[in-house]
This record gives C-alpha cells, sequence and structure tokens, in this order.
C-alpha cells in the first residue's frame, strides 16, 4: 500500500507526484491489472474490427499467446453480449470460438 503524509508547506500537487512515484515503484497497478479484467488496447482493437466485419451468427476463431487472453476474452464476450463458445490450450497458443449475437 501506497502512502503520502503532506509535509508543512507542501502543495498538494507535490504530494500527489510523490504519491504517484510510490504506487508506481510498488507495483500496486501491475498487480490490479494481472487480478482484474483487463484488455491491451490493440487487442480490444482488433477483436473488434474483426466481430465487426462478421455477420450475425458467424463464428470467429481467436489465436492468442497471451496466458492471460482466457480472462480477458471472457470478459470480452460478456461485455459485448457475443457468446464464447470454446477455449482450447496447446502449445502455448490459445484458440477461442466466438458467435457474433
Amino acid at each position: 500500500m501506497a502512502e503520502v503524509i503532506i509535509q508543512d508547506g507542501e502543495t498538494l500537487e507535490n504530494a500527489l507526484r510523490r504519491f504517484k512515484r510510490k504506487v508506481q515503484q510498488s507495483d500496486i497497478i501491475k498487480e490490479i491489472k494481472k487480478h482484474s479484467y483487463y484488455m491491451k488496447p490493440g487487442e480490444k482493437k482488433r477483436a473488434k474490427k474483426a466481430l465487426a466485419e462478421v455477420t450475425t451468427g458467424q463464428v470467429l476463431k481467436i489465436l492468442s499467446t497471451d496466458p492471460g487472453s482466457v480472462k480477458d476474452f471472457a470478459a470480452f464476450a460478456k461485455q459485448t453480449g457475443n457468446e464464447l463458445l470454446s477455449t482450447a490450450e496447446a502449445g502455448g497458443e490459445f484458440t477461442f470460438f466466438m458467435k457474433k449475437k
């Protein structure tokens, strides 16, 4: 947990800068991202673009090498209303089949 005590005469901006530095040094953001849904902006953009090109009812095959993508695509499907049909892992590669709503 990052904690900053504001010193006498210190501006709020300086205290916030110190707090931000402590948060970055303690890897708090990294831990939060590791334990919660976080899809990289590039992945999210590519998935949305691919789904936009697919017609309703069609199935999209998605390949990934990121172990975190299992949680990411499950949350993405729930968030977008599409159906995640299956998830498989073989040799460090993850395969997802998503049906467009």
